[in-house]
């Protein structure tokens, strides 16, 4: 039983009936993802991150729809799997960078301080990049 408004039983009617497709939107936020993970220690490696990205609904989507993820339409699986993979790099690269993991040279991950309290408080990757670039000099209106 799902209760709704009758303005969105249409659109319950067809995700339950199969007729609406349902796309992820987890590539959105999959910094903020990924560090939340390698936070819970759920992450460890880059072997670790690799899989779990293969354990998500987005790996299902973006192969029957590699179009809506930035892919050609004709994305081989191949290519798939290295836009995946990039994608798993580019954030821990991204994550590094701003000193929100620790990266050792084995692929090893862990959270730094600064890691942990963006998922403890749910703070955004884009917020966690503007506090970096702050020099520290800065007025309060100029910080804002």
């Amino acid at each position: 039983v799902i209760m709704t408004q009758e303005r969105t039983r249409k659109l319950y009617d067809q995700l339950v009936s199969g007729r609406q497709v349902i796309e992820s939107s987890f590539h959105r936020h999959f910094t903020d993802h990924l560090n939340s993970e390698i936070v819970l220690k759920t992450l460890t490696h880059v072997t670790t991150a690799t899989q779990w990205m293969n354990s998500l609904f987005l790996h299902v989507r973006i192969f029957k729809n590699p179009s809506g993820y930035g892919l050609p339409r004709d994305a081989n699986e191949e290519q798939i799997k290295s836009f995946l993979k990039d994608a798993v790099m580019g954030g821990i690269r991204d994550l590094r960078t701003f000193n929100l993991i620790s990266y050792q040279p084995d692929g090893s991950i862990s959270p730094t301080e600064a890691g942990t309290l963006m998922a403890r408080y749910c703070v955004a990757f884009k917020t966690m990049k503007l506090f970096g670039e702050l020099q520290g000099n800065e007025t309060l209106s100029e910080a804002l």
